[in-house]
């Protein structure tokens, strides 16, 4: 789409969403307004292009500064970085799942010693976006409101926290949970990777032959060649979760994602809703962009150009019966 609109123009297309932004605050100068202005282009492929908009920024912050200093201006993103050699450190894993969030309150407020020191409290606490909810809703407070009692899942930053913030509690998934536990890499003939692997990619096909926003996209098989790793986290009770990272073909996708295994048993179960993708897919999946599962699409028109002497197996559309999911225990 941004190729489509902006090809050969100069400017760059945060260029314009601002000029918006900017004539919108102007036109109505004594009216309250809100205003989400979402820019998807500007550093989504690559960490290191805000540098070079840092003036452009510092220059509309500073022009609006009267109009701010009686504004809550929120900057935050809806994830961090999700694929490239960032993401396969520690503190790329972290980032992945802990977007970035800055909050700048009305400077009247910022006198108010107990107001601030609550929110410096909460800022070290694990928050959702469910809470940026109910903090927006707070601010605005409508006298008529649309939705007279809007369902809250979340708390309010402006106020002390309820504990104990776990990730069941805040209704995160365990897969996208940043409290970080204990875990060890296993050796790599162990007894769970390419069983684990192999279950998941059956998964995944399953997932794109149920819609038909996939497809277009062909079937995918475990990479045997590449590396399986699996990382074993520290057990509680009778259930074993190992986070197993795996590649597909055709088109090398990397994945990864998160199994449990019953002690009773040994039955290995899948516990990710998704399975993240930690390299870059887009020109892989245009015939299926816009689909749930798009990161895992291979398109079939572009099998001619991937040499390949990996047979893909044709998979039949009923879910297959070896894998299930499973929900751990809350102390988990």
């Amino acid at each position: 789409m941004s190729e489509i609109i902006h090809k050969g123009l100069c400017r760059e297309t945060f260029h314009y969403q601002m000029a918006y932004l900017q004539d919108f605050i102007n036109k109505y100068p004594d009216k309250p307004k809100f205003s989400l202005t979402w820019m998807s282009y500007l550093a989504h492929n690559d960490q290191n292009a805000l540098y070079h908009t840092d003036d452009y920024f510092y220059n509309f912050f500073n022009d609006n500064k009267e109009k701010f200093n009686n504004s809550f201006v929120l900057v935050m993103g809806d994830h961090g970085n999700r694929f490239g050699w960032l993401r396969k450190t520690s503190v790329g894993e972290i980032e992945d799942n802990n977007p970035f969030l800055f909050l700048s309150v009305p400077a009247s407020l910022r006198r108010n010693t107990t107001y601030t020191d609550t929110l410096k409290q909460n800022a070290k606490k694990l928050m959702t976006h469910y809470d940026i909810y109910a903090t927006l809703t707070e601010i605005t407070n409508p006298s008529n409101p649309r939705t007279p009692e809007p369902l809250i899942k979340g708390s309010s930053l402006f106020h002390s926290l309820p504990q104990p913030r776990t990730c069941d509690r805040l209704r995160i998934p365990f897969e996208y949970c940043i409290c970080k536990a204990k875990k060890q890499t296993l050796p790599k003939n162990n007894s769970i990777g390419i069983p684990g692997a192999k279950i998941m990619v059956a998964r995944m096909n399953f997932n794109l032959q149920e819609s038909s926003e996939t497809a277009e996209c062909r079937p995918l098989t475990l990479d045997l060649k590449s590396s399986i790793t699996v990382d074993e986290f520290e057990e509680k009770g009778n259930v074993k979760v190992y986070q197993v990272t795996y590649s597909t073909l055709p088109g090398g996708g990397q994945f990864w994602g998160y199994l449990t295994q019953l002690s009773s048993n040994g039955t290995l179960n899948i516990l990710s809703e998704k399975f993240p993708r930690l390299n870059a897919y887009g020109p892989q999946s245009g015939c299926a962009s816009k689909a749930k599962f798009a990161s895992y699409c291979f398109c079939k028109n572009l099998l001619k150009q991937q040499p390949s002497t990996t047979s893909i197996p044709k998979t039949s559309k009923k879910q297959p019966s070896k894998f299930s999911t499973t929900i751990l225990p809350k102390k988990l």
